[in-house]
């Protein structure tokens, strides 16, 4: 692990902080790179991308908030939750995508498509700050956060890694679909069931308390996820094609770069 990856002019610059800003970037190249493939303009992603980031951090502190409480050392150290960033970002990207009149579904396969690659640098960050760490074990990668969050000395689960490695496995297999006949909104429903299914499962490593039926709050969610995503790409499936449909008023145009 290593907290502060170096310093600028005396300052340090934390190793989270810093994974967290590369996760948007990469975020914003996926989009970026799609969007041009698409033929949509692209003149209006880092807007986009910077309402991901306000409203992630705000979903992700709030949930945290509700789920840890505030900590004595003050509302600056309270955990972030990706689960909270991942409602919070998507309520406020929906809402402007609604009001430009983008397509709705196409716009969601975009993002859809960008979540993954930046989960995973959010996790390396996790990672390198020692945060998030999972149960103990013998097995011959398991490791110690000394100077953790909180600190461990004993062998335990790197399940930062293993999400990170898991959410670039489900980038790879929906970056290999993008380009598929399928219904708008495919990619959507397809990255809820495969994130949802990444976090259910990497649960069982983690030190989360049960909530409910010996299962934690990230697995409840993770569970909705999973049903959601594959009621709504079945339904994709089986909803007759629409016909004459008018584009609306979208942005949909050649991209000016």
């Amino acid at each position: 692990m290593q907290p502060v990856l170096f310093e600028i002019a005396g300052r340090p610059v934390g190793s989270y902080g810093a994974l967290l800003f590369l996760a948007f970037v990469a975020a914003g190249v996926v989009v970026w790179l799609e969007c041009r493939r698409r033929g949509w303009d692209v003149v209006d992603i880092p807007e986009y991308i910077l309402l991901a980031a306000v409203g992630g951090l705000a979903g992700a502190w709030v949930y945290g908030a509700l789920l840890n409480g505030i900590p004595e050392t003050g509302p600056a150290d309270v955990g972030l939750v990706f689960y909270g960033g991942l409602l919070g970002g998507a309520l406020v990207v929906a809402a402007n995508v609604v009001r430009r009149g983008y397509p709705f579904p196409e716009a969601c396969d975009i993002a859809a498509l960008a979540i993954p690659p930046a989960y995973a640098l959010g996790r390396v960050g996790c990672f390198l700050n020692g945060d998030d760490y999972g149960v103990a074990t013998g097995l011959p990668w398991g490791m110690a956060f000394p100077e953790g969050s909180p600190p461990i000395d004993t062998p335990v689960h790197p399940t930062q890694l293993y999400e990170s490695a898991a959410a670039l496995a489900i980038f790879a297999l929906l970056w290999a679909r993008r380009g598929r006949p399928a219904p708008a909104g495919s990619l959507a429903f397809e990255a809820m069931a495969l994130l949802g299914t990444e976090r259910l499962v990497v649960e069982l490593w983690r030190r989360n308390p049960d909530v409910a039926l010996g299962l934690t709050a990230a697995q409840w969610i993770s569970l909705g996820l999973i049903a959601a995503g594959i009621a709504g790409r079945v339904w994709l499936a089986r909803r007759p094609a629409a016909r004459g449909g008018r584009p609306g008023r979208s942005r949909v145009r050649s991209s000016r770069a």
